[in-house]
């Protein structure tokens, strides 16, 4: 196997999302790897489904399992996000994730009831699980009810999503390992940019642009490479040069401000302090004292 979900960089994305996904649709999801291994579990545990806990309660899971895995060999055979009905009579969906045609694992979500399709033998649960029909019944009324169309379009929009983000990981993944050195002649060359236009409105975006990588590959790999994000490289770059102007030259703070890249004195003020220790003028002044002994020794007609 080539690729594995669990080490997948920025598993955080996917985990967000259906976060996200959870919050706004009140379903429950579980990620899964392609054997059944548990990654991430969203669930409401203040809106608990009470028939789904007297289910599984009844055999500490093991059906749930069995139910679970039967799903995600369906979707990894079919290709493609599919409706399946659990051992207990309610609806799941199921998200296969792929990589260049690799199963990964899946999203499960639901469990639901489709509304005018869930028809329960509760008669029939009874001996399967050896739980009272009308408690079964009591429980029941705790599922959550889902128009189909509705749950289709969830599940369908998942699976696009899902693998669209698996893909753009696995790519830079294999980017970030191999460390090629075509990667670190385009950070370089965004490091030329930044100290050939930093007087400019310089921003992430545009540099990213520039060397043909999106915003957030061009991040994590100009961190790496330089060991500083990309707005502290561009400050360091400004304030240097900022030292420089404010030791050589005459020139007001907001001169040098807008000399160096800042559109507002105070903003420059501060990240000048931030990155030195000191304001533009301590700064100033701090530098006019240490050249003044100096300056005096050489012109002792002025003391």
């Amino acid at each position: 196997m080539l690729y594995n979900l669990a080490g997948l960089i920025n598993l955080e994305i996917i985990k967000h999302m259906l976060e996200e996904f959870h919050r706004v649709s009140g379903l429950n999801s579980i990620l899964k790897t392609d054997y059944g291994e548990v990654v991430a579990v969203f669930v409401d545990e203040q809106k608990d489904c009470e028939y789904c806990r007297l289910i599984y309660e009844k055999d500490s899971g093991y059906a749930c399992y069995r139910s679970d895995q039967e799903a995600l060999s369906r979707a990894r055979d079919l290709k493609k996000p599919c409706i399946h009905a659990c051992h207990a009579g309610l609806t799941d969906g199921v998200i296969p994730l792929f990589v260049k045609n690799e199963f990964l694992g899946a999203v499960v979500t639901g469990q639901v009831c489709i509304e005018g399709e869930t028809d329960i033998d509760f008669s029939s649960l009874e001996q399967k699980f050896k739980l009272p029909a009308g408690k079964l019944k009591t429980a029941f009324k705790s599922v959550i009810r889902v128009d189909r169309k509705q749950f289709e379009f969830y599940i369908n929009n998942l699976f696009w999503m899902l693998n669209y983000i698996i893909s753009i990981e696995v790519d830079f993944h294999n980017l970030f390992q191999s460390d090629t050195s075509h990667a670190k002649k385009k950070i370089d060359m965004a490091v030329e940019i930044i100290n050939n236009k930093f007087k400019e409105s310089l921003n992430i975006q545009d540099v990213a642009e520039e060397v043909g990588f999106s915003t957030w590959h061009f991040s994590a790999l100009f961190k790496k490479h330089t060991n500083h994000t990309f707005k502290d490289f561009l400050t360091r770059v400004r304030i240097e040069h900022a030292q420089f102007l404010l030791k050589s030259t005459f020139k007001t703070i907001t001169e040098i401000a807008f000399d160096v890249g800042y559109s507002d004195s105070n903003y420059f003020s501060t990240a000048f302090k931030k990155f030195t220790g000191l304001t533009p003028s301590e700064y100033r002044n701090q530098e006019v004292e240490s050249v003044l002994p100096a300056f005096k020794k050489k012109n002792p007609k002025d003391n």
